[in-house]
């Protein structure tokens, strides 16, 4: 469910923003920069949601240890894997949410795209 939603949201943003793509080409930029640009969003997105996530999910993590401390024997360690694991995921998830619609963008002319109502 989690990655059906960033995969909605992310390609949603892009394809509401097709007039500011079209309107970044009519002013000279190349087909590579525009590509470039949007790859770089998708990256940051990934970046900004492994980040908030890893800190949440790491407090939530200790939390429930010191909840659980007095019924369970075990000491506490810092879920490196499991960090790994959730930033590549988080990562792979919005590249490929925003790979998806920029290919779209690219088939879109830029006098249709600039015309068009979104």
């Amino acid at each position: 469910i989690a990655f059906l939603n960033i995969v909605n949201t992310v390609s949603t943003n892009l394809i509401l923003r097709t007039k500011e793509f079209a309107t970044l080409k009519a002013i000279g930029m190349t087909q590579k920069e525009v590509r470039k640009m949007i790859i770089l969003e998708g990256v940051f997105y990934g970046l900004f949601a492994a980040v908030i996530g890893v800190i949440l999910g790491t407090t939530l993590n200790y939390g429930i240890q010191v909840l659980f401390a007095s019924a369970l024997d075990t000491d506490w360690v810092f879920p490196w894997y499991s960090i790994g694991i959730a930033f590549a995921g988080s990562m792979i998830t919005t590249i490929v949410a925003t790979i998806g619609p920029m290919y779209r963008l690219n088939k879109v002319s830029i006098v249709d795209a600039l015309r068009s109502e979104n």
